[in-house]
Order: C-alpha cells, then sequence, then structure tokens
C-alpha cells in the first residue's frame, strides 16, 4: 500500500504527466465480501482512503465516499463539487498499487512459467507447440485401446501390438511376420523364399520353383 500526498498542483483529468503516479488496484479486483472495504481497516480492501492533513502527523478522518471520484488507472483524484473539496491543508490518499508486470511488458521481456490444470476449446489458432510440451504424445506410435502400432529405424521398422503380443510385423528390408491365420484374396508373389511354419492351403499355384 502507498500513501500518496497531493497538493493544489492541479492536474488535467484525461492527460497523464511525466511524475504521475498510476496503475493502482481497484476495489473491483477483491473478493465480494471487501468490495466495499477500504485500505485502513482491520480487514483492508482496495478501496482508496482520502484524508486531508495541515501538518503531515495529524490526519482528518476519511473524506465521504459520495464527496470524490478515484480513477485507480490514472491515479486522478477529482472533487464532486467545490463544496466538498478542502479548503485548506493537503490531501492525503492511502491505495494499493499494482508493481507487477503487465501485458505491455511482454513487447521486451516475455513470458515464461507452467500452466496445471484443464483446457477446453477446439485448439483453433494454436501454433508453435512443441511435441515435448505435450504430455503422453508420441509421434512414433498410434494407440487404441490394446492396440498400438508403431515404426522405428531399426531391424522393425514397423510393429502392430494387440494386448502386449506383437501380431504383425515388417522388416527394414521389407520382409514381414504375421502371426495367426492370414487370408490372402488377391496375388501373392514370392521373389525369394516362402517359409510355412505349419499348414497351408492354396487353392491355385501358377508356378513354384526352388
Amino acid at each position: 500500500m502507498v500513501l500518496l500526498r497531493s497538493t493544489s498542483n492541479y492536474r488535467h483529468s484525461q492527460t497523464l504527466q511525466a511524475s504521475q503516479v498510476t496503475d493502482f488496484i481497484s476495489p473491483k479486483y477483491a473478493i465480494p465480501s471487501l468490495a466495499a472495504s477500504n485500505t485502513e481497516i482491520s480487514t483492508p480492501g482496495y478501496l482508496a482512503t482520502v484524508r486531508t492533513s495541515t501538518n503531515g502527523t495529524t490526519f482528518s478522518d476519511p473524506i465521504n465516499t459520495n464527496n470524490y471520484a478515484f480513477d485507480y488507472k490514472t491515479g486522478v483524484l477529482q472533487f464532486a463539487t467545490a463544496g466538498v473539496t478542502p479548503g485548506s491543508g493537503d490531501v492525503y490518499i492511502s491505495v494499493y498499487q499494482y508493481t507487477g508486470r503487465t501485458l505491455a511488458d511482454n513487447d521486451t521481456l516475455g513470458y515464461s512459467g507452467s500452466f496445471s490444470g484443464s483446457f477446453q476449446g477446439d485448439g483453433n489458432g494454436l501454433t508453435n507447440i512443441p511435441a515435448s510440451g505435450i504430455v503422453g504424445l508420441n509421434l512414433t506410435q498410434i494407440a487404441t485401446s490394446d492396440t498400438t502400432a508403431s515404426v522405428s529405424s531399426g531391424a522393425t521398422a514397423f510393429t502392430l501390438t494387440r494386448s502386449s503380443n506383437p501380431v504383425f510385423t515388417v522388416a527394414s528390408d521389407g520382409g514381414y511376420t504375421a502371426l495367426g491365420n492370414s487370408t490372402i484374396t488377391g496375388s501373392l508373389e514370392v521373389s525369394q523364399n516362402l517359409v510355412v511354419q505349419g499348414t497351408a492351403s492354396f487353392s491355385y499355384l501358377q508356378s513354384i520353383s526352388g
């Protein structure tokens, strides 16, 4: 909280001066129960407290809030009429001032930090999100229920797994292995060896060599 002392040096309410103190915290940011509480009570709120003093030591009672308007953004205090404007002494205002970063700081300082919670939306317009920033994302694997399909740069280029058991693999040289019964409804052309472990049933063979 800061204590401001205002002398008879009046300023235009719409023009900010170089030395003007600004950015005070408005009561609208207080919790509802403290919306009407001023800065000097035992459980303070953000409502500015305005007093007068002729010596800076002893102060008048708080001025009725109906007698003035205080602009928390610009720091300008305006009395409602000449009749309620203090006739002597200086005006003192006790008020909370915001000294943290603002959106304008992003142009020079940037922002960093973390977010914990949930996000709801379609994600439209989100860009430059690295894969490492998405928990659980694996760019080499897709999965659903108990089935996963993954690719690799190793000896096995592709693996289809169900219930933790590989059911179909493709080697880096192009060969593949299928677990369980396989049905081919079209043509199967084998340029090298065909190894069958178990029983094979063919309805038509065009040619066999080797």
